[in-house]
């Protein structure tokens, strides 16, 4: 089985309150990419709570080629991990 590869992804917008109290840190997913390559369902695995529906959004818009077996697409679970971090 060749795995699911990821060819678009968007920059996750964090919430106001996130922002001003510089919340930051990784939403972790176990994701279901179709033979699409579209997100069909995912879970969080971890992450700050206050980011999670952000990281959700930003998670639905990404783009995969989907995973082949035997050359013919087919859905496989992907870990992704996105990231809420802030610079001074």
């Amino acid at each position: 089985m060749v795995p699911p590869k990821l060819v678009q992804s968007v920059h996750a917008v964090p919430p106001a309150d996130a922002i001003r109290n510089f919340a930051t840190g990784n939403v972790v997913f176990d994701a279901v990419v179709d033979s699409t390559g579209h997100i069909t369902s995912s879970k969080v695995l971890s992450g700050p709570a206050v980011l999670r529906n952000a990281a959700m959004n930003a998670l639905k818009q990404y783009r995969y080629v989907p995973a082949t077996q035997h050359g013919k697409a087919v859905e496989a679970h992907v870990q992704v991990t996105v990231q809420f971090w802030y610079e001074p």
